[in-house]
């Protein structure tokens, strides 16, 4: 498991999605999937990402909020219809891990998906720990 090559490279930050056992990315298969239902929420997440890549994390808790709680050190990434990306930042390497996309969800399995965020970025901080490298905020 690691990280893709990069989605969105700007003056702040690289953007990658991390990749499962089997080489496939949650967050890619999501946005692919807005975009193959013509979901609105497809462009304003692609444009999101971009624009954080170049300029860094939004300042509008609409679009972009940190975690807190359950979620502690994760971000995520808003669509105005409701789809989310959840990932977090290595702040050393300035880099931008997405975990995963998901529609909007009710607390309890948003809770559920923080969790599965989490673990991936415990994975992450295991893997960079080994390569000599990596703070991950």
């Amino acid at each position: 498991m690691s990280v893709s090559s990069p989605l969105f490279k700007g003056a702040r930050y690289t953007i990658t999605a991390w990749l499962d056992e089997d080489e496939r990315s949650a967050t890619q298969e999501f946005i692919r999937d807005l975009f193959q239902n013509d979901d609105s929420d497809a462009g304003s997440m692609v444009h999101l990402l971009e624009q954080t890549a170049t300029h860094g994390p939004p300042h509008n808790i609409q679009k972009f909020r940190y975690l807190d709680g359950r979620g502690e050190g994760l971000i995520e990434f808003k669509a105005r219809g409701g789809s989310r990306i959840l990932g977090f930042i290595d702040l050393e390497r300035r880099i931008i891990v997405c975990t995963h996309g998901v529609p909007k969800l009710k607390a309890k399995r948003f809770n559920q998906e923080m969790d599965k965020a989490q673990k991936i970025k415990e994975l992450y901080l295991m893997e960079s720990a080994s390569e000599g490298g990596g703070h991950v905020n």
